[in-house]
């Protein structure tokens, strides 16, 4: 797991919006296809507001293999 925070956007001085900011995360998963299934459908169903913004899967070429994934998502947070 990989985490990288962006800096907080503020909206401006007399602004009644909270400053958001943003994490970056990047996964690696290795599993089957219905362990991979359930974890993005965990981040889904997720109450925090999550963005995929890649998703990457490689291997499995027999049953046997477990796939290696590659996940970046986004999720958002107020000060």
């Amino acid at each position: 797991i990989n985490v990288e925070a962006a800096p907080l956007e503020f909206q401006g001085p007399d602004s009644a919006v909270e400053p958001v900011g943003t994490l970056r995360i990047a996964v690696k998963l290795r599993g089957s296809y219905e362990g991979l299934k359930s974890y993005i459908q965990s981040i889904e169903t997720n109450a925090r507001i999550i963005d995929v913004d890649s998703f990457v899967v490689v291997g499995g070429s027999t049953t046997k293999d477990p796939l290696s994934a590659t996940l970046v998502i986004r999720t958002y947070y107020q000060r």
